[in-house]
């Protein structure tokens, strides 16, 4: 697991642990899949439009995203704007 996911994985609520032999142990009791898909996407959304891959970019906010649950969570698209509007209030 690279630096990056690993950061991300523990922002989803997952713990790395390393011994003194260098052996790595994962927990998931409090880890949140969804929050995980979530964050990987838009941090490669990121780093698409970062480097100018807008029309990339473009597709993954498009992307439907399902729960394992069985139902639709909707596009990032979608999620985007409830977050924006979680942080920010109503759009003007």
């Amino acid at each position: 697991m690279n630096k990056n996911i690993l950061d991300l994985f523990k922002q989803s609520g997952g713990y790395v642990e390393i011994d003194e032999q260098g052996n790595r142990f994962t927990y998931t009791y409090d880890f949140d899949p969804e929050k995980f898909v979530r964050l990987i996407l838009e941090d490669s959304i990121a780093k698409l439009q970062l480097h100018g891959f807008d029309d990339a970019a473009n597709i993954l906010i498009g992307a439907e995203i399902h729960s394992d649950k069985g139902y639709e969570v909707g596009t990032m698209e979608e999620y985007f704007e409830q977050t924006r509007r979680k942080l920010f209030g109503k759009k003007k």
